[in-house]
């Protein structure tokens, strides 16, 4: 893909690689940086930026369903007997 958006603007590869990387290291810190919680409402996580459309690529995005996956998944694990007894389990978490 970079090659050839580089021969179609007629740009060098190194530039079109290096635009790319950039726009993709925004997004990654931008969505790093949402203070995402697994503790937050439906509506707070709605309030948030969480979408990014890419001309020609497609959207990336965060779903409040990714949210609420985690927050089942560390029930579980801090609920289950097993893990507890297998791994044991700080009184600090």
């Amino acid at each position: 893909m970079i090659d050839q958006v580089a021969k179609e603007l007629g740009h060098d590869k190194e530039v079109v690689k290096f635009a790319y990387r950039s726009m993709y290291k925004f997004i990654i810190d931008k969505i790093r940086a949402l203070p995402l919680d697994i503790n937050m409402t439906k509506e707070e996580f709605d309030k948030l930026r969480t979408n990014f459309s890419l001309m020609d690529i497609g959207k990336l995005y965060c779903v409040w369903d990714n949210i609420q996956k985690k927050k089942r998944f560390r029930e579980v694990i801090n609920n289950s007997e097993y893990i507890q007894k297998k791994y044991g389990r700080k009184d600090s978490e």
